[in-house]
């Protein structure tokens, strides 16, 4: 499977989002996670150099879990 970041956790954290079905979208200087559904509330930026790798894929993935088409993120069953 491709790399698409330079920080593992990030990686894995875009490789699940894209697994669920989301999308990644470059838009100028970022990138962005885009839910199956269209809504731009399930809409996730993708920070090139966080600060904290770690917490920064943590915040994307709890970002995506709110969306409001409740995606299956996780194997679970919607909320």
């Amino acid at each position: 499977m491709a790399k698409y970041h330079k920080e593992p956790e990030v990686d894995r954290a875009i490789k699940q989002l894209l697994a669920a079905g989301w999308s990644i979208r470059e838009q100028g200087h970022r990138y962005y996670m885009l839910c199956p559904c269209g809504d731009l509330r399930g809409r996730v930026r993708v920070d090139g150099t966080p600060k904290n790798p770690g917490n920064h894929a943590r915040r994307m993935l709890s970002a995506a879990r709110h969306c409001p088409e409740l995606h299956d993120l996780d194997g679970s069953a919607p909320r």
